[in-house]
C-alpha cells in the first residue's frame, strides 16, 4: 500500500507526500505543531502536556497521526528524534544509553 501511495504521490494527514518525511525539518515542524496544539488554552487543563515533551506513540495514534509515527521510525525512533529536537522523552535518555552500554 505504501508503494502504491508513494507512486501516486498521495499525501497523508500532515499534507506531506511519504518521501517528504525523509527531511527531518518536515517531521520537526509537524511534531512542534502537535506539541503546541496539545498545550492550547482551549484544551482542558488536566489534559495539557508541556510543549517541550515528545509525544508518545499512543498520543499520536490516538490523534490519528500514524504518519508521524512512521516518520519518527524513519529517523531512528522516538528517543533520537526527541534528542535532535531538544524535547524531553518519556523514559529518559538514560534508558537508551544504558541499553547501549551492555
Amino acid at each position: 500500500m505504501h508503494l502504491v501511495s508513494q507512486g501516486l504521490g498521495l499525501r497523508n494527514e500532515g499534507g506531506y507526500a511519504f518521501r517528504d518525511w525523509e527531511e527531518f525539518e518536515n517531521l520537526s515542524r509537524e511534531i512542534r505543531a502537535f506539541c503546541e496544539a496539545r498545550n492550547d488554552p482551549d484544551v482542558p487543563a488536566d489534559e495539557r502536556i508541556p510543549a517541550d515533551v515528545m509525544p508518545t506513540s499512543f498520543e499520536l495514534r490516538k490523534a490519528g497521526r500514524y504518519d508521524l509515527c512512521c516518520a519518527i521510525q524513519i529517523h531512528c525512533g522516538f528517543y533520537n528524534v526527541a534528542r535532535r529536537m531538544g524535547l524531553y522523552c518519556e523514559g529518559g535518555y538514560e534508558v537508551q544509553s544504558e541499553l547501549f552500554r551492555r
